[in-house]
């Protein structure tokens, strides 16, 4: 393979990981991650070209199964308490940092879940999303949502107090190009709030190739605390904040992928809204060990195993070994500087 530079720092990288495929969606092919020996940035090779991307998503991503427009318009819209956050370890959702009364940009809102809980707490809440499947969507609600690519942003300069974005800085070709466009619409002192994985979690060196977050071919970023501040220094922000959460049900879904037979080309069923085979045929479900099955049963009936398994991760969080970082980076006001 020629040789590549980060594109955080310039280093050179590395091969670290060979032969991964999209075990979750049935996207064709075989990819490899590389790392930047400097910096600790990871890249997927080949990168899915970027103006392939609204036309990939759409295809293969399990919205178009997953959004029904009657079960939404009933949803009842709300902010889960911040204790509950914790217990669920879901504080990398970057949209529950903003403050009533401020404009808020969620890039990436996907199913507008997150506008219409911006639009709760009391911000105005727009968003950005590729997606075509999410159209009838946004235009039934109502909601001031852009259907285009990431870099498509027509707003004026200054617009936002807050850009958030939960999960979508790992997709994107050039992250330090986009955070410098988000600069030119945040105010002065307006802040970027990004939830993005951990490619230092515990999760990724214990599962190695299987690890939920390679998510190739969409995943084509893969960060570190060292590259997420060099981004960040390099593209006009201060960090305010970072830190690591794992979400529970990550978790969950990371045991079950890692216990099906997954092909190649092959979509699997409970990552794309589809249900599940209940058959025991080994060509649909790996039968877990008898030790296996008792744990399981254990942890389903009894409370003390499942709050010793949230604080076991709540303490990996604050090693900073979590499967996502929360980062809030602040836009450096050039003009007080002046």
């Amino acid at each position: 393979m020629p040789s590549i530079k980060c594109k955080i720092c310039g280093g050179q990288l590395s091969a670290f990981y060979k032969d991964i495929f999209d075990d979750r969606h049935g996207y064709p092919g075989r990819f490899d991650i590389y790392r930047c020996v400097s910096c600790g940035f990871g890249q997927t090779v080949p990168e899915i070209p970027a103006d392939q991307i609204g036309d990939i998503y759409t295809r293969y991503y399990p919205r178009k199964n997953t959004i029904n427009l009657d079960d939404i318009r009933k949803q009842q819209v709300s902010i889960m308490p911040s204790m509950q956050r914790w217990m669920l370890g879901v504080n990398n959702t970057a949209h529950y940092h903003v403050r009533p009364g401020t404009k808020v940009l969620d890039v990436g809102c996907g199913d507008c879940t997150s506008i219409r809980e911006i639009n709760f707490i009391g911000a105005e809440g727009y968003g950005i999303e590729p997606d075509q499947n999410v159209k009838e969507l946004v235009s039934a609600l109502g909601l001031k949502v852009h259907i285009g690519l990431f870099h498509e942003m027509p707003y004026e300069d200054g617009f936002f107090d807050y850009i958030t974005m939960s999960q979508v800085l790992e997709h994107i070709h050039d992250p330090a190009g986009l955070l410098k466009d988000f600069s030119r619409i945040l105010k002065n002192n307006g802040q970027l709030i990004i939830g993005v994985p951990n490619i230092n979690s515990r999760l990724r060196k214990r599962f190695g190739t299987r690890w939920l977050n390679w998510h190739v071919p969409y995943h084509i970023n893969h960060f570190s605390e060292v590259s997420l501040r060099r981004l960040a220094s390099q593209s006009g922000f201060s960090v305010r904040k970072i830190r690591t959460y794992t979400p529970n049900l990550w978790v969950d879904l990371q045991k079950r992928l890692a216990n099906y037979p997954v092909k190649e080309g092959v979509r699997v069923p409970f990552l794309n809204g589809e249900s599940v085979p209940t058959d025991r045929n080994p060509a649909h479900q790996l039968r877990p060990s008898l030790f296996k099955r008792l744990v399981n049963r254990i942890e389903r009936h009894t409370n003390i195993v499942a709050l010793i398994n949230i604080l076991f991760l709540r303490a990996i969080d604050l090693t900073g070994a979590g499967e996502s970082f929360l980062l809030i980076l602040e836009k450096i006001d050039k003009s007080a500087k002046d």
